[in-house]
């Protein structure tokens, strides 16, 4: 599923939160996502400008949905589901 950039807005910002919920529902049934290049510039954009969230902050939170979605760090540990699980709980930027 290709992911837009609204959904990850709310899910890292929790400014509605049925949306960020039902998006980590999603990820949590370990579904493939696609977050394509434009809707990382778009989230860091909106982040940054428009939520004033500091680099330091957007950054590892678009850093672990990538490791996600390309499942980088996941496929090839035993331990995945807790890893994706510490990873999301680190990167949401709650609003």
């Amino acid at each position: 599923m290709i992911v837009d950039t609204d959904i990850i807005i709310r899910f890292l910002t929790n400014d509605d939160p049925k949306k960020a919920k039902d998006f980590e529902r999603f990820l949590n049934s370990k579904k493939k996502i696609i977050l394509t290049d434009v809707s990382f510039a778009e989230v860091y954009w909106t982040l940054k400008s428009f939520y004033k969230f500091p680099k330091g902050e957007i950054i590892p939170a678009l850093n672990c949905l990538q490791q996600i979605s390309t499942g980088s760090d996941l496929k090839h540990s035993p331990n995945s589901q807790h890893k994706s699980n510490r990873c999301l709980q680190r990167s949401i930027l709650l609003g």
